[in-house]
């Protein structure tokens, strides 16, 4: 009995230490923090806020269209001032999936989604230009910014964003067929790949502010859906097949790639590609593979 007595008191010790334990102090907010953000006009930004008090993590903004730096305004719950000195961490694109400060996901580079649509050399100056001129993608390169507060002010907090790693793009706006492809005529390219001998890409890349620096699985070839209809063999114009890359200018002007073209499953090769003398990607004229 002595025994059970003395276990129960030490259980009602430790609970009672435990009540009086203090759990994660935070404070109230001031006011809110005006930010502003340069090279992100019209994209979703996450913002991270540290200070003396509870972090507030991966509030969602969006960035106004304009040139230079432009008004980020808060979608919901808005980055606020409590007490000490801040840290504000912002990153575009946003991304639900940003928890933490040390994993920020990053775009995948191994599989992406961005064609535009193009004014074609022979449209400009005969007023057809507003025919070609939607864009879309799902693709915008990988930016971060930090600023630090320590007194409140309602002042701007200006956040000049910029890439970690190098993000360069390969772009062409044609795809030719070799002559007596007729029967493609009405088929869809369902996707182009584009790989290289050497590291052209990332993929499950996460970017980690505390350390700063990227973690990530390095790839040689870039995968773009594509659900387009042929038109012409002759030419697959109006369109910019583009692809992000981890290429630094002067890697992406020496490299040379393979480009696989997937027609309805078939596909078609071109090897040894690569930038002109004139600084840009020409046309792609692919054959069936062998």
């Amino acid at each position: 009995m002595k025994k059970n007595y003395f276990f129960s008191a030490v259980l009602a010790i430790a609970a009672a230490v435990a009540c009086t334990e203090k759990g994660p102090v935070d404070f109230p907010i001031q006011g809110d923090l005006t930010l502003y953000g340069e090279n992100v006009a019209g994209q979703e930004v996450g913002v991270f806020v540290t200070s003396d008090g509870l972090p507030q993590s991966n509030l969602l903004y969006t960035a106004a269209e304009g040139e230079g730096a432009v008004a980020l305004t808060a979608k919901a719950e808005k980055a606020g001032f409590k007490q000490g000195n801040h840290v504000i961490y912002a990153y575009t694109p946003y991304s639900e999936a940003a928890a933490e400060l040390t994993a920020v996901p990053m775009p995948d580079l191994a599989n992406q989604n961005l064609t535009l649509n193009v004014v074609p050399d022979w449209a400009i100056g005969t007023g057809m230009e507003d025919m070609f001129a939607v864009k879309t993608s799902d693709f915008a390169p990988f930016q971060i910014a930090k600023a630090e507060v320590k007194e409140y002010s309602s002042a701007v907090i200006n956040l000049p964003f910029e890439a970690p790693v190098a993000t360069q793009v390969i772009q062409f706006s044609e795809i030719s067929f070799p002559e007596g492809s007729g029967a493609l005529v009405g088929k869809k390219i369902n996707k182009i790949v584009v790989s290289s001998d050497s590291v052209i890409g990332y993929t499950e890349a996460t970017y980690n502010y505390v350390e700063a620096k990227v973690v990530s699985t390095p790839v040689k070839s870039l995968t773009l859906t594509v659900d387009m209809e042929i038109t012409e063999v002759a030419a697959v114009v109006g369109k910019a097949f583009a692809f992000a890359t981890s290429l630094t200018e002067a890697e992406l002007a020496t490299v040379k790639f393979t480009v696989e073209v997937y027609v309805d499953g078939a596909k078609y090769v071109k090897a040894d590609y690569g930038m002109s003398s004139y600084g840009s990607f020409p046309g792609v004229e692919v054959t069936p593979a062998q």
